[in-house]
């Protein structure tokens, strides 16, 4: 990830895309709730505050719930459909 800030062709920051993915979809009864297992949000976060504190704004968060070896996951398509198309200038993610 480059620091400060990153300007479109009219000198605006572009708007960053956020992607996280967790590799399970299972889920846990606690009580009378049933939840994730794991939850993208704990990645998402971080993420928003990188992207509060270098002044960029948030274009759109992209997430699945699958593995990595999957070939098809929607959310990480639908990031490379907006990137050919220029919908947003950086691009943020966690290594896991």
């Amino acid at each position: 990830m480059t620091s400060g800030a990153h300007f479109g062709s009219a000198g605006r920051v572009k708007p960053a895309g956020v992607y996280v993915r967790v590799s399970t979809a299972t889920k846990t009864r606690h009580g009378d709730a049933l939840t994730f297992d794991q939850d993208p949000a704990v990645q998402e976060q971080p993420l928003r505050e990188l992207i509060a504190q270098r002044g960029w704004t948030l274009h759109r968060i992209y997430s699945d719930r699958a593995s990595g070896a999957k070939e098809r996951r929607p959310g990480l398509d639908a990031l490379m459909a907006d990137v050919r198309r220029g919908a947003f200038g950086v691009g943020c993610g966690v290594e896991v």
